[in-house]
């Protein structure tokens, strides 16, 4: 370049500087025309530094003043000042400090939004920076005072809704400062246990928002956002139960992740999202396209109960069993598929399949005597017993699950039942014997007739 200006091949037009271009006329050749190109060159460089330097200039003028004010006890100024030093300081290293000066000032004021999202933005746009750990530290302990005194706000609460109001500050500090987990936690308790629609309304849209925001963020991102920043989506999607949004979002992340088994875990997530929605339907069809991409373990069992549970929702009971009988089939019966073997008994229990009922459930407490299920079914034996008008074998089979399964809910279950067959016993003795009287009196009234 010098080469060729110095020898007036070039223009003074084509003598660029940070990203402008200086007017001009062709250079002539000689002394005169290596002194118009110094010139030209040394003009055009100004020129394009002139902005850099004044903005550099303002930022400078701006936290000099800020320093001042805030010395000379002026916090709202000197706050605005600050203010102004970082709308024109850019990449300025200074930032983070600066940040963590205009928390401190708000704190000082008991502005504690302003606080929280001071510090919060050191730490999510100055990570590594020296200021960021204070600026945790910072928001940590100002979060945790407000949060506090919210509570105590609540407990001393004389309405609902004062008690709402204070519970909704809590979740507005936790998301101030940038704890998306705790603010959603606490917003989805409002939605799910305020008494006034009004806060649940507000709570389930408070929510929705919060997530909507995320994928605006995620979107400003790469094109194709990772796994992690999904996941994260997801999950906060989970905590505010909007269950569509989360299954969504596991089914991003199946696409994204390259392994099979990874693949079927956020598809089967995305699937018991559904489920949760009270999607059955949905939910139903995602549990079985799992199933066909052939899990395995944990996840073939997770599928399969999925699926079961879907198809019971729906009373479609002869599928349920089909489903039932070809994981038992598939597992070779193995030791922790007792819970199939109850499913199933319990389904043809269901379509008045009583004999297969009960050879299923003898099944189960006979091959699984050690687990806990096998009470679930010899309970399960005693009731159709009962119903059946056969006291003495529910008797016994109550007396088997309270003695072979103490403390367990279905011990409690039987020692109730037991209490209470005597009386029933009793109850339907009396019934036959009307019924054998009846048939004495009408058999003696046909010999008469006779």
């Amino acid at each position: 370049m010098k080469n060729r200006i110095e020898d007036g091949t070039i223009r003074a037009d084509q003598v660029a500087g940070g990203g402008m271009v200086c007017p001009g006329r062709p250079f002539v050749r000689g002394g005169a025309a290596r002194v118009l190109a110094a010139l030209a060159a040394v003009a055009c460089l100004l020129l394009a530094g002139g902005g850099a330097y004044a903005a550099s200039d303002d930022a400078d003028q701006a936290l000099s003043d800020a320093q001042k004010l805030q010395k000379a006890g002026k916090t709202k100024d000197a706050a605005a000042a600050y203010e102004r030093f970082l709308a024109g300081a850019g990449d300025d290293e200074r930032a983070p400090w600066v940040l963590v000066q205009l928390g401190d000032l708000h704190a000082a004021e008991s502005r504690v939004p302003e606080a929280l999202g001071a510090y919060a933005r050191v730490v999510k746009k100055y990570p590594d920076s020296v200021d960021a750990r204070l600026a945790r530290s910072r928001m940590t302990q100002l979060s945790a005072a407000a949060v506090n005194a919210a509570r105590d706000k609540m407990k001393a609460a004389r309405t609902d809704d004062e008690r709402q109001q204070a519970q909704w500050e809590i979740g507005t500090i936790y998301e101030w400062g940038s704890d998306v987990t705790n603010a959603a936690l606490t917003f989805r308790e409002i939605k799910n246990t305020a008494r006034q629609e009004a806060w649940r309304k507000k709570a389930e849209a408070k929510l929705s928002s919060m997530v909507e925001a995320r994928i605006e963020e995620a979107a400003k991102g790469p094109p194709v956002p990772d796994e992690d920043r999904w996941i994260e989506i997801a999950t906060l999607a989970e905590t505010a139960e909007i269950w569509g949004r989360a299954a969504e979002f596991h089914l991003k992340i199946a696409d994204l992740v390259k392994e099979p088994e990874e693949k079927i875990k956020w598809r089967l997530k995305a699937a018991d999202d559904l489920r949760q929605g009270g999607e059955t339907a949905k939910a139903l069809e995602s549990f079985l396209d799992v199933l066909k991409l052939g899990p395995a373990g944990a996840t073939l069992d997770d599928a399969t109960r999925g699926a079961g549970s879907a198809y019971e929702t729906l009373n479609r009971w002869a599928e349920a069993i089909k489903l039932y009988d070809g994981y038992l089939k598939a597992t070779a019966y193995a030791e922790t598929s007792a819970w199939a073997w109850l499913k199933l008994a319990n389904a043809e229990q269901r379509t008045g399949q009583i004999e297969a009922a009960l050879r299923d459930y003898h099944s189960l407490a006979g091959k699984y005597a050690k687990n806990t299920l096998a009470a679930d079914a010899l309970l399960a034996v005693a009731r159709i017993a009962e119903d059946s008008k056969d006291f003495e074998g529910a008797k016994s089979l109550y007396a088997r699950v309270d003695r072979e399964y103490p403390d367990t809910p279905e011990a409690t279950e039987a020692k109730v039942r037991l209490l209470t067959l005597p009386a029933k016993a009793a109850e339907w003795a009396k019934v036959q014997a009307e019924i054998s009287k009846m048939s004495d009196k009408y058999s003696r009234r046909e010999r008469k007739e006779e």
